[in-house]
């Protein structure tokens, strides 16, 4: 069985091979989503209409304390 953190957590080594097959025009955010709720959903629904892939990152607890 795959775990969790294998099915939805990339390997840096492989970033640049993914993103390089991704269709462009490209569009990148990035955020805290500890609590996912409809402002989120909004924001990354209007996101995705910039461009043809949409590519999220999701800040890690640390780099939000340090904001």
């Amino acid at each position: 069985m795959t775990s969790y953190a294998d099915r939805y957590t990339l390997d840096t080594a492989n970033l640049g091979e993914l993103v390089d097959r991704l269709t462009r025009p490209l569009v990148f955010t990035n955020g805290c989503f500890d609590i996912l709720h409809r402002g989120h959903v909004d924001y990354l629904e209007q996101a995705a209409l910039l461009g043809q892939s949409l590519v999220v990152g999701v800040n890690s607890d640390a780099s939000v304390r340090r904001l």
